[in-house]
């Protein structure tokens, strides 16, 4: 079955947020 359009923003944005502390936590070691 399709996913639902909340769905997908709410998975988007779990991997954004861990994206981002994935780089922060890269840039900070520079």
């Amino acid at each position: 079955q399709p996913l639902s359009h909340d769905e997908v923003l709410e998975a988007g944005r779990q991997s954004a947020t861990r994206m981002g502390s994935l780089l922060s936590a890269v840039i900070a070691r520079l």
